[in-house]
């Protein structure tokens, strides 16, 4: 598949934050909250259907699926003290290489409500 666009290419807007007793997921960190990616991808995707089509696809790691999009970033290593400027270049270097690839594999994980409507996420991103 190719990624056409994506929602961010902000390292700071990628970011949010997982409560997982409440299930909510937040802008900013709270006690007992986990980092994680919450943005998606336009890709033109030839897999899912015989004609190129464009598929919105969805990394959310808040179970850890996900969560190495960034290579040099672990999440759970940031603290509330950090300003965010190297993981802000390392995000903004992937999203670039992703956008200019000429083919990017994806495993994706597929949700679906039981009525026809469905959601994709992306487990893990070569």
């Amino acid at each position: 598949m190719e990624v056409a666009a994506t929602s961010t290419n902000e390292f700071t807007q990628a970011l949010k934050f997982y409560d997982e007793k409440k299930n909510l997921v937040i802008d900013s960190q709270k006690a007992g909250s986990l980092p994680v990616y919450k943005f998606n991808f336009v890709c033109l995707d030839e897999s899912v259907s015989k004609s190129n089509k464009f598929t919105e696809i969805w990394v959310f790691s808040y179970d850890g699926k996900g969560a190495d999009f960034v290579k040099r970033v672990n999440l759970h290593d940031l603290n509330e003290f950090s300003n965010y400027v190297e993981e802000s270049r390392y995000f903004l270097q992937r999203v670039e290489e992703l956008l200019n690839a000429e083919t990017v594999r994806m495993t994706v994980e597929v949700l679906s409500d039981g009525k026809g409507n469905r959601l994709f996420r992306a487990l893990t991103v070569n």
